[in-house]
């Protein structure tokens, strides 16, 4: 029984781990989903006529900065994976360690990018609604 007790942490321990990649990737795309949806109805509104052109404008400008925003997480998110990548391969300690502290910054600077991408992706979003767009 107390072999199961040591055992169980352990378990979730590798299967949160093993998982980490894929739900960082997949809020990733689910933004890019939102993106995709939020940049085909403004596109469906200009060209129906349903807001005007400087509202349009207004809307590209805004979307091009979360697009911008969004392409350099993806870029973070691509250094973290390989970083998590060489952790894998790496033997010797110090180097490991060096690749754990890289991590850990490369994740913050990710998430940080990420809340960023967020609050503009919602303004977008909120102006989007404002000025007509059924979203």
């Amino acid at each position: 029984m107390r072999k199961y007790l040591l055992v169980i942490p352990l378990l979730v321990l590798v299967l949160a781990c093993a998982t980490w990649k894929e739900n960082i990737v997949t809020t990733y795309e689910g933004i890019g989903d939102t993106m995709q949806v939020t940049r085909d109805a403004m596109i469906s509104a200009c060209a129906s006529g349903l807001i005007d052109a400087n509202s349009c404008e207004t809307l590209k400008t805004q979307y091009n900065k979360v697009e911008v925003l969004r392409i350099r997480a993806g870029d973070v998110l691509a250094d973290l994976i390989v970083i998590d990548e060489s952790l894998k391969i790496v033997t010797d300690m110090a180097k490991k360690n060096e690749l754990l502290v890289q991590k850990d910054i490369t994740l913050a600077r990710y998430n940080a990018l990420i809340n960023d991408l967020n609050h503009l992706l919602q303004d977008l979003i909120k102006v989007a609604k404002e000025t007509g767009v059924k979203l």
